[in-house]
């Protein structure tokens, strides 16, 4: 599920459909947007959907024949391959981002554009990867030698992508939020539900550190239990920046009504000087909403990108100022704003992101 501005986005096999979300009520007004024509066994159709800053829609699909029909184009896969692809909210303008994955389950777009995808392998690694949009990545699209050494990286030409443990890998977050120390920033935080089974290793979630280059350059436990009905199946953060973690609590497969979702805050004895300063924007000021856009805080950033964006031509002086120079996070913020606002002048605006001085807002 996806939800936004009192819209319920759903996929369910083969289907994804928009929902009128009421307040109070359940959800109404269904509404095809895109149909899979070759379903897949459930459950390897349409998996997860993930908002970009833009307010674009993202969505995975498992292995197959794919052969997405939306209400502007079509797009299909090469070969029975898992892919990502990306549209707007009412299905229009779909774009294939990147294919060849078997289960490309979880995946995750920062605010620097960069998309992260764990892939579940059977026969071929459990895969995490760095994508290069529009590069294929090789499950099940060509006959490749030596298959194994390729997917996991290891191969030189390969594209970036490396071999994780095994289990089923449900859901990628990158932390770029307010609840925990700075050191947290730019973490990628990876659950595992496990092998299938009543027993199993790595059902935790777990924390890879990435250095100033994007590699991954550590890797750690962050939550684990002993209790072998402990299954994370999901992570999201809420408001504040602290994660939520839905726990499976079961023996396999099998829905037994014990689930449970848990917060994780951070504790330590450092917590207030550790806790990073969130201001409250004044949101009538156009400065303060433009800094906003910096904000540690994920909530109040997105925030500032819809009232920016509804500014609309107003603001393009100020968001072309910003994506060009200052903090960062508060930059790349100023040119998904500027994508959002779409006009010819908001478009020209981007070009001002080049002249930043750090590579993650010029990529």
């Amino acid at each position: 599920m996806a939800i936004r501005d009192g819209k319920l986005w759903a996929a369910a096999n083969n289907f994804l459909y928009q929902f009128t979300l009421p307040p109070t009520g359940p959800a109404t007004d269904r509404r095809l947007l895109v149909e899979d024509k070759n379903k897949a066994w459930n459950p390897f159709g349409m998996f997860v959907l993930e908002w970009e800053p833009d307010g674009l829609l993202c969505m995975s699909v498992g292995d197959h024949q794919v052969k997405l029909v939306g209400p502007t184009n079509t797009l299909e896969s090469r070969g029975r391959s898992g892919v990502i692809t990306r549209m707007k909210p009412d299905g229009s303008d779909m774009e294939l981002l990147t294919q060849g994955f078997r289960v490309p389950y979880s995946f995750e777009i920062d605010p620097f554009g960069q998309l992260w995808l764990l892939s579940n392998g059977e026969g071929n690694p459990n895969r995490f990867a760095r994508i290069i949009e529009g590069v294929d990545y090789h499950c099940f699209t060509r006959n490749l030698d030596g298959q194994p050494h390729w997917l996991a990286g290891r191969h030189r030409l390969s594209p970036p992508a490396f071999e994780l443990p095994g289990g089923a890998h449900t859901q990628l977050l990158r932390y770029y939020d307010a609840a925990y120390p700075r050191d947290y920033q730019g973490s990628l935080f990876l659950d595992n539900w496990g092998r299938h089974g009543f027993t199993g290793a790595n059902r935790a979630v777990f924390r890879y550190v990435t250095d100033d280059r994007n590699d991954v350059v550590k890797t750690e436990p962050f939550v684990s239990c002993g209790d072998p009905h402990f299954r994370v199946s999901h992570i999201l953060l809420d408001p504040q920046g602290n994660m939520l973690l839905a726990d499976w609590y079961g023996r396999d497969d099998e829905s037994d009504l014990t689930g449970r979702i848990w917060r994780i805050r951070y504790t330590g004895g450092d917590a207030a000087a550790a806790a990073q300063k969130v201001e409250t924007p004044d949101w009538s000021q156009e400065a303060s909403a433009v800094a906003a856009l910096g904000s540690p805080s994920g909530a109040i950033r997105s925030q500032a990108v819809e009232r920016l964006s509804a500014r609309g031509t107003a603001a393009i002086p100020a968001l072309r100022g910003r994506a060009g120079s200052g903090e960062p996070l508060g930059a790349a913020m100023a040119l998904w704003t500027l994508s959002r606002i779409g006009t010819t002048d908001a478009k020209a605006g981007l070009a001002a992101g080049a002249a930043h001085a750090d590579w993650k807002v010029r990529r």
